[in-house]
């Protein structure tokens, strides 16, 4: 698991001590963020978007940061469009309106950069089977 500190300033270059003492409960657990996401996504946003493995971000709350992934049928993984913040303490998901239509605008944007759908009918000989009959055809026997 990767914990992410927010809104730290760092020298650019040079010795670093952080010292870091912040007491949270966690109440909802990384796999959990990760299937209420997917769920949200599900419902509210598209079924083309799924869920992936949540950072713990430390910031103004404590929160699992899950990254939501584009994919598409004729792809698989395109790529991801955005991350949900899920709160470690109430498991909800933080400014949701907000999430939907930015995570919209991000799946349209990658979208637009993917090759054209290849209907069923121009499928590469190589990967038809050769040695069954293509569907929609009835192989008539002589008795």
């Amino acid at each position: 698991m990767t914990i992410i500190l927010a809104q730290h300033d760092i020298p650019t270059k040079g010795k670093v001590n952080l010292e870091i003492k912040h007491s949270f409960e966690i109440v909802t657990t990384a796999e959990e963020a990760k299937h209420k996401t997917n769920r949200w996504l599900l419902d509210l946003v598209s079924y083309m978007m799924h869920a992936e493995a949540p950072d713990l971000v430390i910031g103004d709350y404590v929160a699992w940061r899950v990254p939501v992934v584009l994919t598409a049928t004729h792809k698989g993984r395109v790529g991801i469009v955005g991350y949900v913040d899920v709160h470690v303490s109430t498991g909800q998901i933080v400014d949701e309106k907000a999430q939907i239509e930015s995570l919209v605008n991000r799946a349209e944007i990658l979208a637009a950069t993917l090759p054209n759908y290849t209907s069923a009918d121009q499928i590469p000989v190589h990967f038809v089977p050769q040695h069954l009959p293509q569907a929609g055809h009835i192989e008539t026997v002589n008795a």
